[in-house]
């Protein structure tokens, strides 16, 4: 026979007599343990008996389990099993700690009515509870759960009477029945007459409403009746009804109360701000519908206040404005919807503002504004006047500049600061060149050094721009010089309202009687 496969065979017969030895004793194992709690179990079928290997339940009787099933703990979880059992029984974890080298150990009961006793044998653990024989037939299966309960309403009452939140109790008629400590707290504290408490409680935040004692349900701010030294206290009064009673709970509210009376301050300052306003406000919120208005806004876009105090939405409004004629004639409907979308659209980012020229002459500037929330302001501003004003100032200018370039006398009027701020056609034509296309500031020391370039030199230049820039007594003065091709200029200077100063050149030399613009004359930007 081939050596590899001898030694295939003889491997596997190794193993497989390896895993039958391990079966059998194993089996063997498991049936002794078994066999032995069964045995220990079948000695006490009469009591509450648990087997346990370590902390694993093997075996237990009827009654035990009855027992467990009763007081709502699983037979298989060791921890809540030890804690039911060290309720009756505290030194039950020293007890068991010493049970392998004891043996056996008994516990009474704190009250003497029932006793454990903790039992070792090979290997296994056995608990068995035995109760008094005059006490109650149905002790056993029921005093557990007594216990349990018991407990649990200690903890109940430590939960109620450690809460924060004033609690309490009362009947159908409304008469306080319980509280808890934080309710004879402020019961005492309302006290002005500093008496003992006695039932029934008195009703610090007033008796309960009719519609607490029949609502199934119910929430109301109330402050204490009596205020206390740190000022009045307010509480948010919860009412429950069940068939025991009216429980009420009391959840303070001081702060709320705080910023609503801020929030209350804040919003009253800000209607009246709203109210001396000229500029007429619309604040839409997120769904878009009139939220605020102020006065201003009913006068500058006649629709009445009592509509606006139905909440229009944004369409609504801008229809009403568009009925009355307020809103710049459309072409047609089609591209006026398409106005307010941009206008709704424009609102939301911070970007519209736009001049309303209304078909009565009148011009609205109307701006649009992003709020939190998704709301929108929608300012409306009547700028007739400024408009008005602003076209008078323009022609004002035009005909200065028509008056000017209707002079023979080249006319250059310098600021203050020496920037020049007017020139007429005789100037562009005398020198060549004209100032208002240069990009950047065209001040007296550009134009004297022109000048200079296309004249002989003198230094009249140099007094010149002494004179615009303040640098010398500042009065009518007057000088000759010569052009480049040889031509003779007369150049009066005459100072000017604001520190500004006019410049004039002309080819004829006059009297100064005779002069087209006198000294005393202002020229205005």
């Amino acid at each position: 026979m081939d050596i590899t496969v001898f030694n295939f065979f003889w491997a596997a017969a190794v193993s497989i007599g390896t895993l039958a030895i391990a079966l059998y004793f194993l089996t063997n194992f498991i049936s002794h343990d078994r066999q032995s709690a069964r045995e220990l179990v079948s000695e006490a079928s009469d009591t509450i008996a648990l087997v346990y290997n370590d902390t694993k339940l093997v075996d237990a009787t009827d009654k035990a389990y009855a027992f467990l099933r009763t007081a709502r703990v699983r037979s298989d979880d060791w921890t809540a099993v030890f804690a039911l059992l060290t309720r009756d029984f505290p030194n039950l974890g020293d007890a068991l700690g010493d049970l392998a080298q004891n043996g056996r150990v008994e516990i009474l009961s704190e009250y003497r009515t029932h006793k454990l006793v903790a039992e070792w044998w090979k290997g296994l653990v056995k608990i068995s509870v035995y109760f008094d024989e005059m006490g109650d037939a149905q002790v056993d299966a029921n005093h557990h759960s007594v216990r349990a309960i018991e407990s649990e309403l200690v903890q109940l009452r430590e939960i109620a009477n450690t809460n924060p939140s004033p609690t309490w109790q009362s009947d159908k008629t409304g008469t306080i029945v319980w509280a808890n400590d934080a309710y004879m707290s402020l019961a005492m504290r309302s006290d002005s007459d500093e008496k003992p408490l006695v039932w029934p409680l008195p009703h610090i935040f007033g008796k309960p409403s009719p519609s607490c004692i029949t609502s199934p349900s119910t929430v109301q701010r109330k402050s204490l009746e009596q205020s206390s030294e740190d000022g009045e206290k307010w509480f948010d009064i919860t009412s429950r009804q069940t068939p025991n009673g009216i429980f009420f709970y009391a959840t303070p509210a001081d702060e709320i109360v705080q910023t609503q009376a801020s929030l209350s301050s804040f919003t009253q300052t800000l209607t009246k701000t709203f109210a001396q306003l000229t500029q007429g406000l619309a604040i839409f919120d997120k769904d878009r519908n009139l939220m605020m208005f102020n006065p201003a806004l009913v006068k500058l876009t006649k629709i009445p206040a009592d509509k606006l105090c139905t909440r229009p939405s944004l369409w609504g409004f801008l229809d009403n404005l568009r009925e009355l004629r307020m809103i710049p004639e459309p072409k047609d409907y089609h591209s006026w919807r398409k106005e307010i979308s941009e206008l709704e659209a424009a609102a939301e980012t911070d970007s519209y503002c736009k001049i309303w020229q209304l078909p009565s002459g009148q011009t609205y500037r109307v701006t649009g504004r992003p709020h939190p929330g998704g709301a929108i302001a929608i300012l409306f501003e009547n700028i007739s006047e400024e408009i008005s004003l602003s076209r008078r100032y323009t022609a004002h200018l035009e005909q200065n500049q028509a008056i000017l370039d209707s002079m023979d006398e080249a006319i250059a009027v310098f600021s203050a600061s020496g920037v020049m701020i007017q020139h007429n056609e005789a100037y562009q034509a005398l020198w060549g060149t004209d100032p208002d296309q240069t990009l950047i500031e065209y001040t007296a020391k550009d134009a004297i050094s022109e000048w200079r370039v296309k004249s002989n030199p003198t230094p009249f230049w140099g007094d010149l721009a002494d004179f615009i820039y303040h640098k010398t007594e500042r009065s009518d003065w007057d000088s000759d010089i010569v052009t480049g091709s040889g031509d003779t200029v007369f150049c009066r200077i005459s100072p000017l309202f604001g520190g500004a100063t006019l410049v004039g050149f002309s080819k004829q030399r006059e009297q100064k009687e005779q002069r087209l613009i006198p000294a005393n004359q202002s020229i205005r930007a």
